[in-house]
């Protein structure tokens, strides 16, 4: 078969060469065959647009971006393909654009790393059955170490398979595999914890025992930040258990601060508790103050600052942002109307799974509570589903449809992650922005208490 090649070329750290001649940018190039788009988008390791390309008129790409080597992502239509780039690498690489499955080629300097990367997407989805945690989660403990263990083998047998791979990336693969193991530890572990039926045994595995938090190289390996602040939510929930009256998410910086020595690892850990933590913390002055004490980057204080003056913004005693939205049988509703009584807010969705946990919690609590108005807010979901929900949960309360996220009350409660509840008062003033789940038995003190 006729294969076509699609041209890019992306350029990693400064336009410049070293003294010694070696390029500071990586080149790919190539040409899309049945292009379905005309333009194609580099993302980073965490899914962050770097940049989008338009296809020339011979379905050529060319691009430029000053990123450091690492993990990057090619996002085309529908397909999304983990990349490795360098400096000096010159890779040409083809896939034909009607196709999802068809996995794409590399040929060129930095060709191994990347037709690895390819072939290694594949074989995840061959074994996919097996790494996925709704089978191993059904196992008892010995059965599920074995295919673990086996799992993390067949892993490493394929990274052996593939000869003159860069010697770091060999490195951050292998650091990979780690993580991905101490990943289902964790997982089985705390699951099973939840299940009455299962025993987690004494002689367990320590689901981090073969992970170096304290080695900056781990930084490049894609999801390490979540598996260490996993862990060091861990060895926080320690300390937290013995005084449950201090604020979790501020004692989790300072227990990064502590026990992270090495300063860019420290740097990256506290931004990342800082910045997607602090909707949880109960006292954001504090741990906005703790942050900014850990903090030497610039920029990431800058981001933290903001997002803490827009949390001053929604904070207890401040008038809540309106909405105006349809409910159930059409009709208009907005938050002014409902003035008078305390009102409890419930974000949601139909495919969001803990949020359908919360149902019966919540219908428990519309009986007890008839002095307030329970509100339900579908978002991120398509009206048919919501109303076919609503008839088929026999779901009471206010039952109201967010079209889009671009509404204001949406924006101004920065909601990106659902479920999300929200407390006011009589007055439509804020009690708490970031109110407890109805399955929390504090929060029927908190009701209680209004």
């Amino acid at each position: 078969m006729k294969k076509s090649i699609f041209l890019a070329v992306i350029i990693l750290f400064a336009y410049s060469c070293k003294e010694t001649g070696v390029p500071q940018y990586a080149i790919i190039q190539g040409t899309i065959e049945n292009p379905k788009s005309d333009s194609l988008t580099i993302l980073g390791k965490d899914r962050t647009i770097l940049s989008s390309v338009r296809l020339t008129e011979n379905n050529g790409f060319a691009d430029t971006i000053q990123y450091p080597v690492g993990y990057y992502y090619l996002s085309y239509g529908n397909r999304l393909a983990q990349i490795y780039l360098k400096p000096n690498f010159q890779v040409t690489l083809a896939f034909d654009g009607k196709s999802v499955e068809e996995p794409i080629t590399f040929i060129g300097k930095g060709a191994e790393e990347n037709n690895y990367l390819a072939e290694k997407a594949m074989f995840q989805k061959k074994i996919q059955a097996k790494t996925n945690p709704g089978h191993y989660l059904k196992l008892e403990e010995q059965p599920f170490l074995i295919l673990s263990d086996s799992i993390t083998d067949l892993n490493a047998r394929f990274l052996a398979k593939f000869e003159g791979l860069d010697e770091n990336f060999v490195f951050l693969e292998k650091q990979g595999i780690k993580l991905a193991s101490s990943t289902r530890l964790n997982v089985y572990r705390n699951m099973s914890k939840q299940n009455p039926n299962k025993n987690i045994s004494n002689d367990y595995p320590d689901p981090y025992g073969a992970i170096e938090f304290n080695d900056e190289r781990m930084l490049e390996v894609p999801d390490f930040i979540y598996s260490a602040e996993a862990y060091y939510q861990d060895k926080t929930l320690e300390k937290w258990t013995e005084n449950k009256t201090l604020d979790f998410y501020t004692l989790m910086l300072e227990t990064i601060d502590k026990e992270v020595e090495n300063k860019n690892l420290r740097e990256e850990l506290a931004f990342n508790t800082g910045h997607n933590r602090m909707i949880h913390s109960d006292t954001r002055d504090d741990f906005y103050k703790k942050y900014m004490a850990i903090a030497t980057n610039g920029e990431y204080k800058t981001k933290v600052t903001e997002k803490y003056q827009q949390f001053k913004k929604i904070s207890k005693g401040e008038v809540s942002p309106d909405f105006e939205l349809y409910d159930i049988n059409n009709d208009l509703v907005s938050l002014a109307d409902l003035k008078g009584k305390p009102v409890y807010i419930d974000l949601w969705a139909t495919w969001c799974m803990p949020c359908i946990a919360e149902i019966p919690a919540l219908k428990d609590l519309e009986k007890k509570f008839k002095e307030i108005q329970f509100v339900s807010i579908c978002k991120s979901d398509t009206k048919e589903r919501w109303t076919k929900m609503v008839a088929e949960k026999d779901l009471k309360g206010i039952q109201l449809f967010a079209p889009n996220d671009d509404i204001e009350f949406i924006q101004k409660y920065m909601i990106q992650g659902i479920p999300r509840f929200i407390l006011l008062d009589t007055e439509g003033k804020i009690i708490d922005s970031n109110a407890k789940r109805p399955s929390d038995a504090r929060l029927i003190e908190q009701l209680e208490s209004i």
